[in-house]
């Protein structure tokens, strides 16, 4: 996994319809300190965590992005012994 903290934080705040001003408010701190907290390399636990809260993602998400989606399966039943067969689609 790689730590893409940047991009998740500006992607949830585009998905959660969130301006810069109100979780600058929301973090109570000023707005020019927000995108230096935005861009930071190493943020600190504690904002991680506050911006889970505000964003209501796990601080995985926050980190390293929206866990994928699990394929689909197709459930089939095998016509010779009767027991169900999971089968995994590959949508690429």
């Amino acid at each position: 996994m790689e730590l893409n903290y940047t991009e998740n934080v500006k992607r949830l705040l585009k998905e959660k319809n969130i301006q810069v001003k109100q979780l600058a408010e929301q973090l109570g701190i000023a707005k020019e300190n927000t995108s230096r907290l935005i861009n930071q390399e190493t943020p600190s636990l504690k904002t991680v965590e506050k911006l889970s809260e505000i964003f209501g993602v796990s601080i995985k998400e926050i980190l390293f992005g929206p866990e994928p989606a699990e394929p689909p399966t197709a459930k089939h039943i095998c016509p010779h012994c009767q027991k169900e067969i999971n089968i995994k689609i590959n949508l690429e």
